[in-house]
C-alpha cells in the first residue's frame, strides 16, 4: 500500500470520526459525497499541525492530511480555522463535516462526539 493510500483510507477511518451521536457517519458521508464538499474544521495555531503561514494560508500536517483525503474521495476542501473552542460546536451545529485538530478523546467530549481513535499519539 502506498503512502497516498494510507493517508486516504486513515482520512476515510477519521471521517467516520468526530462526529455528532444524532448523526451517521453515512449521513455526514452522504452530505459530503452529495456537495463534493468536504468541511474540516481546524484551530490553525497549533504548529507543526496546522498553522497560519505569512501569506494567510494554513499548512502542517492537518492540513496535508485533509487534503489527501479530499483528493482521496474527489471532492473540494475546505478548511474552516476557528478558535480550538469553538470546533466541536460548529460539528455539532453541521458546520463542518469533521475535526482535524489535535483533539484530545476525553469522557466529556465522548457524550457529544464520536470518536474512532487517535491519528497520532503524544505525550
Amino acid at each position: 500500500m502506498t503512502l497516498f493510500q494510507q493517508l486516504a483510507a486513515a482520512g476515510l477511518f477519521i471521517l467516520a470520526a468526530l462526529l455528532p451521536l444524532q448523526a451517521s457517519a453515512g449521513d455526514s458521508l452522504q452530505r459530503v459525497i452529495d456537495f463534493k464538499v468536504l468541511k474540516v474544521g481546524m484551530s490553525g495555531n497549533q504548529p507543526p499541525m496546522s498553522m497560519i503561514n505569512r501569506e494567510g494560508g494554513i499548512m502542517g500536517f492537518d492540513v496535508d492530511l485533509a487534503r489527501a483525503l479530499a483528493a482521496a474521495m474527489q471532492v473540494k476542501l475546505d478548511i474552516k480555522t476557528m478558535p480550538f473552542g469553538d470546533l466541536m460546536t460548529a460539528l455539532e451545529k453541521d458546520e463542518i463535516d469533521m475535526v482535524i485538530s489535535g483533539v484530545s478523546i476525553t469522557p466529556q467530549r465522548t457524550e457529544t462526539v464520536t470518536f474512532v481513535g487517535p491519528y497520532m499519539m503524544s505525550g
